[in-house]
């Protein structure tokens, strides 16, 4: 399942979507890759943004370290932002489809 990135959705002139372009990177109108995982934890987070990701590693019954090797791909694909350090939030930089 293919998503479009924060780039596709703001040429749509959506008001729904807040882009921050400074902390974009990768192609440009590329469509970007996610696990179900990747969406579950995305899905978590827009949910609570303060969440830490002990208690992400809680809700999805899976180890602390394969949470942070998510949260780590899902900055690199620069879907997901941590702003702030120890009391932060985190900042989905897209708006996550489910199908149903």
């Amino acid at each position: 399942m293919t998503f479009p990135n924060a780039w596709d959705l703001a040429e749509e002139d959506s008001p729904q979507v807040n882009v921050d372009s400074s902390a974009m990177g990768g192609t440009i109108g590329g469509a970007i890759e996610l696990t179900e995982k990747q969406k579950e934890i995305l899905d978590i987070i827009s949910q609570n943004n303060q969440i830490p990701y002990r208690k992400l590693a809680v809700k999805l019954k899976i180890n602390e370290s394969a949470v942070l090797k998510y949260l780590n791909a899902l900055k690199k694909k620069g879907v997901l932002t941590r702003l702030g350090v120890t009391r932060g939030y985190w900042e989905v930089m897209l708006i996550v489809e489910h199908k149903k």
